[in-house]
């Protein structure tokens, strides 16, 4: 895997929380922090089924990552405009439903590598409650081996949690924030309980 060559290793748990939802679409919401995120969804991405992803446009002129985003099919989205944003969310939207496919938004927006999540975005969750698809929360441990010099770091282990599916037929879409805030308060409750196996 991609992984070996950044000598990173990802250990899994909540497998069976994936394959449960193998052939169903649903919004995939991981924490992000570094650009090895991208490793670690590229670990899981074989169990994933049919999936893309949803990024920044700036994403796609970042080499490798970025053609590695277009090449498996990425939805890009200019936050500048609302209404392409929202043209291409709607057509997203669209395409998952009718091919089953699934979707990686990062609730953050933006990477983030201090001890507390950044505010979650809405656009996950509008997407899940407009089309009642399921939100699989995935947490990704500390990545304690990476230097202060971004363009350097060691080997090391990374903890990663699959989360059980939120039903969100439960919800309405005016409901919006608290779904977000129930998902992001699980998320980091999870992220500290990883952060308390690696100090270990």
């Amino acid at each position: 895997m991609i992984s070996r060559i950044f000598r990173v290793r990802f250990v899994i748990q909540g497998d069976e929380h994936l394959v449960a939802l193998k052939h169903q679409s649903c919004v995939i919401t991981p924490n992000h922090q570094t650009f090895l995120d991208f490793l670690c969804m590229c670990e899981l991405w074989p169990k994933f089924g049919r999936c893309v992803t949803l990024a920044k446009n700036t994403v796609l002129w970042g080499f490798p990552f970025g053609p590695a985003a277009y090449l498996v099919g990425t939805y890009f989205i200019e936050r500048n405009y609302s209404e392409t944003t929202s043209a291409t969310i709607e057509r997203l939207s669209k395409d998952m439903m009718a091919d089953g496919k699934k979707v990686i938004i990062y609730p953050e927006g933006s990477r983030n590598s201090g001890a507390d999540f950044l505010p979650f975005k809405k656009g996950a969750f509008h997407i899940a409650l407009k089309n009642q698809i399921p939100i699989l929360p995935i947490v990704i441990g500390p990545y304690r081996f990476l230097s202060n010099n971004p363009y350097q770091f060691g080997t090391g282990t990374v903890h990663v949690t699959i989360l059980p599916p939120v039903d969100t037929s439960q919800y309405n879409l005016e409901d919006v924030s608290q779904l977000l805030n129930h998902v992001r308060h699980e998320m980091k409750h999870e992220f500290e309980r990883l952060r308390n196996i690696d100090n270990i």
